[in-house]
């Protein structure tokens, strides 16, 4: 059920993606995403081919304390690269953001990115050590590079992917520490925050007919409510309490801490930093400017939907550490954590208010907000060898098929042929057996004549001697009777001609 739901979900994306298809932008983020997530999918089927060998079974969880093997291992969290847009396949989701706004905000940000997290959750006991550090050390990476790109975008859709990229960084982080427990309760937290976030910027979207934060400068002002909102998502997300955003960070920030390794802590730390950066910028765009005055029309259960979703960020920390524990897992604290997680986000909120991107050359913040393209970027590197490849096969598709058809063709000629052939001896032995039938009527017609007229003649034959047996008795004066009596007649006929005469 999780490949089916996992298919399902990449599917739904694809389409969610191109839902605006007669634009550029929206089929060239549509197949960008289904060429990357693909990519990644061949590590799952890989690995799914793996488990089967392994364990004989697709059922979580699997029997057994045997650990898979690295490689297996590997394979999955490959699959998590795509699903979850991490480094370096992350550069998909700022594209689908081509796609409507409200229904990314819960395919995206809540579901479709969180199924990779969520097999590393589900798999975790079976991982080996090593494979934990390789899960580790990647989202380390996505938490770093996808947080700059978050900073540097002028986009606000696009900063909120990036900005999905890097949480999701932390959540690995969290697995690959040990603490699946804390990956679990951030991936709840963040689907509530950023589905928010996600909500208010389709509100902006819709009424600034864009994206770009130039034409958006000001438009918090003309929409206090949905702005209110957006502020406290964010500000949630960056880790601030009494937030849900807080409590699940710090579950990330205290699993660094209790890692002892001093680099995951460096990480960890400069990722908050990093979220209060991008979050405080985003409000900054919104607030101050002087936006045109826009009339949405107001649809009263995306404003209920919002509301609830903002009153679970509120109030859903309370409740977040015992829901992680009646799932079995361990939610770790740390009261260093706490502080410093804090500090970095406060910090990082004041920056970012104030943050430009003119304060780097233009060079090195285009290179981050093109997710740090190289060597002609996805386009070299992905889409034009895949696509070559798919023209290749298409061809070798083409001739095979052209040779089966041929096949085929010459397979129903022959058909066709023997079909007339069989059609003519049909015939011919159809006109033969009617030939015959006729000629065997004739014959049963005269057989059946001539012996009947045979058997006429042979009873008249039989009568006359019959009769001529009552004639002759053997008395010659019977006989000699007969012969005068016999002579009279003719006599008398003689006589009578002569007188008629």
């Amino acid at each position: 059920m999780f490949i089916t739901a996992w298919e399902i979900m990449g599917f739904a994306s694809f389409l969610l993606i191109g839902t605006w298809h007669v634009e550029k932008k929206a089929r060239t983020g549509a197949v960008k995403a289904f060429l990357q997530t693909r990519v990644g999918d061949i590590g799952l089927y890989i690995g799914v081919f793996l488990v089967i060998h392994q364990y004989g079974s697709l059922e979580i969880p699997f029997e057994g304390e045997e650990e898979l093997s690295l490689f297996a291992s590997l394979c999955l969290l490959f699959a998590v690269i795509g699903k979850s847009a991490q480094v370096p396949l992350q550069s998909w989701l700022s594209a689908a953001m081509a796609g409507p706004t409200p229904v990314s905000a819960l395919l995206h940000s809540a579901t479709l990115v969180g199924a990779g997290v969520l097999l590393l959750i589900r798999i975790f006991p079976l991982l080996p050590e090593t494979a934990l550090f390789y899960i580790a050390v990647l989202g380390s990476a996505s938490i770093l590079l996808t947080g700059l790109t978050a900073i540097f975008t002028s986009d606000i859709k696009k900063m909120l992917a990036a900005s999905t990229s890097s949480q999701f960084g932390f959540m690995l982080l969290a697995v690959g520490l040990g603490f699946p427990g804390a990956a679990l309760g951030h991936w709840l937290a963040h689907a509530f925050m950023k589905s928010s976030l996600f909500l208010g910027a389709g509100v902006f979207q819709h009424a600034y007919k864009g994206t770009k934060y130039e034409k958006l400068k000001g438009s918090g002002k003309k929409f206090t409510y949905v702005f209110i909102t957006f502020a406290i998502a964010g500000i949630s997300l960056a880790g601030i309490p009494p937030m849900i955003g807080y409590y699940s960070k710090d579950g990330i920030l205290a699993s660094s801490f209790s890692s002892s390794e001093i680099t995951y802590i460096i990480i960890a730390l400069t990722g908050a930093f990093f979220t209060g950066i991008y979050i405080a910028k985003a409000l900054n765009e919104l607030w101050n400017g002087n936006a045109e005055e826009k009339t949405v029309h107001k649809k009263l259960w995306l404003l209920v939907g919002v509301t609830a979703l903002v009153a679970l960020v509120l109030g859903g920390g309370f409740i977040l550490e015992k829901l992680i524990k009646i799932t079995g897992y361990e939610f770790p604290k740390e009261k260093i954590s706490k502080i410093l997680g804090i500090s970095v986000a406060v910090i990082g909120l004041i920056i970012g208010w104030f943050f430009r991107n003119s304060w780097f050359p233009r060079s090195i913040s285009d290179w981050i907000q093109k997710n740090y393209k190289m060597a002609g970027g996805y386009r070299q590197l992905i889409a034009i060898p895949v696509l070559k490849i798919a023209g290749w096969t298409y061809s070798f598709d083409k001739v095979l098929l052209d040779f089966v058809l041929g096949i085929g063709n010459t397979g129903f000629k022959v058909a066709g042929w023997t079909y007339s052939f069989d059609r003519i001896l049909l015939g011919f032995v159809q006109g033969i057996g009617n030939t015959s039938i006729k000629i065997s009527g004739i014959n049963g017609s005269f057989d059946h004549h001539l012996l009947e007229g045979v058997i006429n003649i042979g009873k008249g034959i039989k009568q006359a001697g019959g009769a001529g047996r009552k004639w002759q008795s053997g008395l010659v004066h019977k006989e000699l009777a007969i012969t005068i009596g016999i002579l009279l007649v003719l006599l008398l006929i003689l006589t009578a001609s002569i007188f008629t005469i």
